[in-house]
């Protein structure tokens, strides 16, 4: 079965918005985590280096969302150029361009 290219683009407006959202609630989720688990080290009679290998592996997994939720803000930005370049339907809030997480995060500022 074939998809309309109507109803390819009504699918990534909705599921483009949502995964930007799913990546940015994973990584609030992951912060948090580490948090607690600084915090939980720091309690009475802990030994300052307890836990050092999973806060590690915990901060590398923030690192792994950093960098997808970049390269979704990437593809959000080359689906916004091809809507531009077609005039298919729009895709939702765009970022500019391919702006990159960075990009993105100053310009809220």
């Amino acid at each position: 079965m074939t998809m309309t290219i109507s109803a390819a683009t009504a699918r990534l407006a909705r599921q483009l918005p949502q995964a930007e959202q799913d990546i940015d609630q994973a990584l609030m989720a992951l912060t948090t985590l580490l948090n607690s688990m600084v915090a939980a080290r720091s309690a009475e009679g802990v030994a300052p280096g307890t836990g050092e290998m999973a806060i590690q592996h915990v901060g590398k997994a923030i690192e792994g969302l950093i960098s997808a939720s970049g390269e979704v803000a990437k593809a959000h930005g080359r689906l916004r150029k091809i809507h531009q370049e077609t005039g298919l339907a729009d895709i939702g809030d765009c970022p500019s361009g391919s702006a990159t997480l960075t990009e993105t995060a100053r310009l809220a500022v």
